[in-house]
């Protein structure tokens, strides 16, 4: 096909670099499958060393929308120009990251142009000019492999962590580096009276996370996944539960409806394992289960487990951890 492929990423969304590679690895993938060229289209400030990466990725064009107003949450400004933007280039297909932004925009601009979206998106295959997606559906319970049968464009919501990013010296020339120009934007209908700013370290960076579930039975046994996470250097998280009940903040939470963690140890303590829990942790490199229930499913997920009550072997890997080198 003629017809690009255009990653889109938005770098005012607190949007991290690995999603950003993820949808670039991805679009790299696709743009090989079917034989077009890879766009890569910035909204908001031009990342340092946007060029370099986009060479990784086998980049062919990058567009900036610089002048695009990031400032409002409900991205109606957004719209048009991203309309604009695929109704000149005319991509088959138009990859974002699962961020909060890209989940309100690209449905919004899937509408408008009258194309399919699939979000939750696991990975992709270009199938011989047939694009099928495989998704995680149904709350997390399910793989659904999902095919396009509407005329392009169409859009994609990548999972972070579904793809890795690539390694190797396989650069490609540097890409053409272009600036769209402003069009009138649409007025927002929503004006924000005061946008939370998210403070210290995020859940998605953290190397090491400590995570709650219900089997800790009391709110005071938190202190404990608190404690244990601060003693390995790392960050305390919760299942969805606790959260819920209000234990815990919602940015700790991991899951399919919270935070995509991949720490090199993930620690699920009282975590029964659900599937809509996994799709949080999954694709850490270790994982570590405390549980009473040794029937639990959180232990096939994981490398090593302990079948115990969370209160009285917690005290004991706390003293352990917090011991001098």
């Amino acid at each position: 096909m003629n017809k690009p492929i255009v990653v889109c990423t938005s770098e005012s969304d607190h949007t991290s670099m690995d999603a950003t590679h993820a949808a670039l690895a991805l679009g790299r993938q696709l743009s090989q499958e079917s034989n077009a060229k890879l766009a890569w289209l910035i909204m908001g400030e031009l990342p340092a060393g946007a060029s370099a990466v986009g060479s990784i990725h086998g980049v062919h064009e990058i567009a900036h929308a610089g002048a695009v107003p990031l400032t409002t949450s409900t991205s109606d400004a957004v719209i048009p120009m991203l309309a604009e933007y695929c109704k000149r280039t005319e991509p088959q297909i138009v990859i974002a990251a699962q961020t909060a932004r890209m989940r309100t925009v690209l449905p919004r601009l899937a509408a408008r142009l009258g194309s399919g979206i699939v979000a939750n998106c696991m990975k992709a295959s270009a199938n011989g000019g047939n694009l099928e997606v495989v998704a995680a559906t149904h709350g997390g319970n399910l793989r659904s492999t999902l095919r396009f049968t509407g005329p392009p464009p169409h859009f994609i919501l990548l999972m972070p962590g579904a793809t890795e990013t690539p390694t190797g010296n396989d650069a490609t020339p540097m890409p053409e580096l272009s600036t769209l120009d402003p069009i009138p934007w649409t007025e927002e209908r929503v004006r924000v009276l005061e946008a939370a700013r998210p403070t210290g370290p995020r859940l998605e960076d953290a190397q090491v996370v400590v995570s709650g579930g219900r089997g800790l039975g009391d709110r005071r046994n938190f202190d404990y996944i608190t404690t244990l996470a601060h003693a390995l250097g790392g960050m305390a998280a919760a299942s969805r539960p606790l959260v819920d009940a209000g234990w815990v903040d919602p940015t700790r939470q991991v899951g399919l409806t919270g935070r995509v963690t991949k720490p090199r140890l993930y620690i699920a303590v009282g975590i029964s394992g659900a599937s809509q829990h996994m799709a949080g942790c999954s694709a850490a490199r270790v994982i570590v289960a405390i549980n009473r229930d040794r029937h639990a499913p959180i232990f096939r997920h994981s490398q090593y487990g302990i079948v115990a009550d969370c209160a009285e072997i917690l005290p004991a890997l706390i003293k352990v951890a917090q011991e001098p080198v």
